[in-house]
This record gives C-alpha cells, sequence and structure tokens, in this order.
C-alpha cells in the first residue's frame, strides 16, 4: 500500500475516485448567506459608474501600496480611511486598487474583466517579474485563466468537491484533528499555528492527491519557496525570485513523476483521476495535469491554514463570541462565514480589464490591472453594519468576498469550510481555559493573510 500522508491513514476513509472526475456543470456556487436585498442586487450587476471617485485621487494617496507588509498585522483603520477618501484608486505603480463592496463585488462578477495576469506579475514587488517564466503559470492554472479553458478545467475537478463528496471526509478530517490534539496535549503552551492549522489542510490535501508523507512534506516547502518569491521581500531579494523559480521547476519535476507512477499503478486519488480523465477524453494536456495538481495543493493548503489560524485568533480575542461558539453548536457554519468576513485569508486578488470599464467616475482602460481589496470589502459599513464588530449571527455575513465570486469562486470553499469548522470545535472542546500567550505573526506575503505564529497557553 502506499505510504498517504498521514502514517496510519484509515483504509476506509472517504476517497476522490476517478468518477469525481468528469463533465460536471462548470457554473460556480454563488454566497450561500443574505445581504440586504437592495445591496445584494446592487453588487449582483456588471460593474457601472459609482458616484464617489472622480478625475484624480486625493492628496497622499497616490503612493498607496496594498502589498505593505506594515499593512497585514493591523490594516483596518487604514483601509476604512482609503475606502472613504479613494474608493478607485489609480495607484502611482499603475495598477487600479478597489476597495468598496459593490465595487470588489461588481468587478468579480463582470465579464469585462479577467483574470489571466500570469504575464504581468511585476506589480507585486519591483522587479518581481515572470512575465518570462512559462512554468510560472502551472501553479496558477487553475486560478489565472479565462474561459473556455477555465471552464474545460475547472469542470474535471468539480466533482471532486462536491457538498457530498465534501460531507464524507467529515469522519477523517474528525480523526486528523484528535491526532493532532493528541500531540500537544501534554503540553503547557503550543503553537497552533504549527501544531493544527498547517498540519491540517496539509494532511487532506495529501491524502485527496494520494501523496505519500514525504512527497507532502516536499510539495509545503516548495509552495512555501514559491509564495515567499511572490511576497513583500522578493523584490529586494534576487535570492527569493530564483528560489520561486526553481520551485516552479521542481513541482512541475516532482508532479511528473508522481504521475508516471500512478499511471501503473492508478488508485482512488484525484491525481489517477485526472490521468483517466486525459486518457478516456483527451480534454487536458500532460501539462494541465502537473498544473491542476500543484494549483490545488497550493491553494487547498493555504486557505484552509489561513482561515483556521485567522479563526481561532479572532474567537480567543472576543471571548464573549467564543462562548457562543461553544454554547450553540446550531449557529457554527454560520459563524464560519463570519470569522471568514472578519478576516479573509485571502484579502487582495486581481482582474485585468478586458475592454474599457467606466468605474467611480474613472475610467479603466483594455490591459489595466485592479487590484481588489476583498477584505477592504467584507469590512464596507455600506454592506455591513458595525463592519470591525465580530458577530457569529450576522444576518449577512455569506455575502463576504473571501472565497471570490462569480466563475473563480474558490473550488475547495466548502473543504475549507468543513476543515475549519471540525478543526474550531474540537480544539476549544479540548482545550477550554486556552488563551493567547504572546504575539502571533503574520506571513509575508502579498495576496495572504495567514498566521505564521499563534502562541496560546492550553491549561489556565
Amino acid at each position: 500500500m502506499r505510504d498517504t500522508a498521514t502514517a496510519g491513514a484509515a483504509a476506509g476513509a472517504p476517497a476522490v475516485g476517478a468518477a469525481a472526475v468528469g463533465a460536471a456543470g462548470t457554473g460556480a456556487p454563488a454566497g450561500t448567506g443574505t445581504a440586504s436585498a437592495g445591496a445584494a442586487r446592487s453588487a449582483a450587476r456588471p460593474v457601472a459608474a459609482s458616484a464617489a471617485g472622480g478625475a484624480g485621487d486625493p492628496v497622499g494617496w497616490g503612493d498607496f501600496d496594498p502589498f505593505d507588509p506594515t499593512l497585514t498585522a493591523g490594516p483596518w483603520a487604514r483601509l476604512h480611511a482609503l475606502r472613504a477618501a479613494a474608493p478607485v484608486l489609480r495607484s502611482s505603480r499603475g495598477f487600479w486598487v478597489l476597495s468598496r463592496y459593490r465595487d470588489c463585488h461588481g468587478v468579480l462578477r463582470d465579464p469585462r474583466f479577467g483574470h489571466d495576469v500570469t504575464g504581468r506579475d511585476s506589480w507585486l514587488e519591483p522587479g518581481n517579474d515572470v512575465s518570462t517564466e512559462y512554468d510560472g503559470a502551472r501553479l496558477l492554472l487553475l486560478a489565472a485563466l479565462d474561459p473556455p479553458d477555465h471552464t474545460r478545467l475547472r469542470s474535471l475537478v468539480n466533482k471532486a468537491f462536491t457538498p457530498r463528496t465534501v460531507a464524507a471526509l467529515a469522519p477523517r478530517i474528525e480523526a486528523i484533528v484528535q491526532r493532532l490534539l493528541d500531540d500537544i496535549d501534554g503540553g503547557a503552551t503550543a503553537d497552533l499555528a504549527a501544531a493544527l492549522a498547517r498540519p491540517l489542510p496539509l494532511i487532506v490535501m495529501g491524502e485527496l492527491l494520494g501523496l505519500s508523507t514525504g512527497d507532502c512534506s516536499g510539495f509545503a516547502a516548495l509552495a512555501a519557496d514559491f509564495l515567499a518569491g511572490l511576497g513583500h521581500d522578493a523584490g529586494r531579494s534576487p535570492e527569493l525570485v530564483v528560489r520561486r523559480r526553481q520551485a516552479n521547476v521542481d513541482f512541475v519535476a516532482r508532479f511528473a513523476g508522481i504521475v508516471a507512477e500512478r499511471r501503473g499503478r492508478p488508485g482512488d486519488d484525484l491525481v489517477s483521476a485526472l490521468i483517466a480523465a486525459h486518457e478516456q477524453s483527451r480534454r487536458l494536456t500532460e501539462d494541465e495535469i502537473f498544473g491542476l495538481c500543484a494549483f490545488l495543493f497550493v491553494a487547498g493548503v493555504e486557505t484552509s491554514r489561513g482561515l483556521i489560524g485567522n479563526a481561532v485568533l479572532a474567537l480567543l480575542r472576543n471571548p464573549d463570541q467564543l462562548a457562543r461558539y461553544r454554547a450553540e453548536p446550531e449557529i457554527r457554519d454560520a459563524a464560519i462565514e463570519e470569522l471568514l468576513r472578519h478576516d479573509s485569508p485571502s484579502p487582495v486578488t486581481v482582474r485585468a480589464a478586458l475592454t474599457d470599464v467606466e468605474l467611480g467616475g474613472r475610467t479603466i482602460r483594455r490591459g489595466d490591472l485592479v487590484v481588489l481589496l476583498l477584505g477592504a470589502a467584507n469590512r464596507d459599513p455600506a454592506m455591513f453594519a458595525d463592519p470591525d464588530r465580530l458577530d457569529l449571527t450576522r444576518p449577512n455575513s455569506a455575502a463576504h468576498l473571501s472565497f471570490s465570486a462569480g466563475i473563480h469562486f474558490c473550488l475547495g470553499a466548502g473543504l475549507a469550510r468543513l476543515e475549519a469548522r471540525i478543526a474550531l470545535t474540537a480544539v476549544f472542546e479540548r482545550f477550554p481555559e486556552m488563551r493567547l500567550a504572546g504575539q502571533v505573526r503574520h506571513d509575508r506575503s502579498p495576496m495572504h493573510r495567514i498566521l505564521a505564529t499563534l502562541p496560546v497557553s492550553l491549561h489556565d
């Protein structure tokens, strides 16, 4: 038997087989919550000119950098000020920055904006240009394509993440969480970022892809190098850029070996399912198999890792809401939506204008890049009353944009929600006296808001 991502994995654990990949529907899920009727209708329309904004940007905001590392620790006051002063901002670095809910939601659903920006990444940091890296697109594959290629590739993996398929994974996820908590139960303190938030999605995604423990560890290291090479420091560190490029090469090489091995010994896993889809219908190329595997690994791990860590921190900082989470199991699904809104693991995304678009009294030209501050949109008071307050029963919290919207709505959103709910419930039941035990630290990433450390005292 192949050594799976968790030693001693249950033989009866739900698996993703070839039947889970095929001609699934291509429509992306819409938000499951309710916003105010007027706001929801407004947000669902294609982008139109907004009332605010003007011919120029307010003094002092042209140099605003949405990827400034000082924003990571405490961005909200600055983002509220930006939204009030310059909701449609033309950055001095050449891209546009949007921070209102209605604008961000509108662009995500507007077909006049596309997502294929893989050849124009130099806006992340000066000198950080991956336009010459063919392999660079592979790790961004599904998230960086427009229809029809996006539709074709997404349809091949949709069935692996249906609500029914994801729900079947719950017993296995619960077992993994309990084992991870067992590992720290004897101590007085722990770093929950390292002990829970990071390993849980790593193990789950590794098992879905049928990866060995060694492969999982290796891919995790490559993912860290890739993301660091897109981060705040890359423009000042040629070494980080070199490591990112090497990570691209190594990701493809490793998955090429796994695909070759799996062709001879197929299993009930997503890699085998993609190979079967390739051989049966030729609907995807060999390179696309590598790209989808790499994308699913990186996106599946990082989103859930950020959600779990941010959610634990938010609840520890809001003891009244933590008390409700513990005492009222019936609100836990809704609570995950509010925790996603309150502190998104993916607070930034990018689109490119496919044609000239009028927005907020400004003209976004064809080819211009638009940075959408989804974290700021999630705290827009025009959409969410008292937006900085954590309210686990907020009636419209599921209208958040943390999983994007439109055709690029997060493919693994259901899995991330399930992992977070199981992890939060288990850790707060196991350690009812848990509290923060020091300063937290965030990853230095331009596109994610993820805790690198989360020190806690497990017992009072």
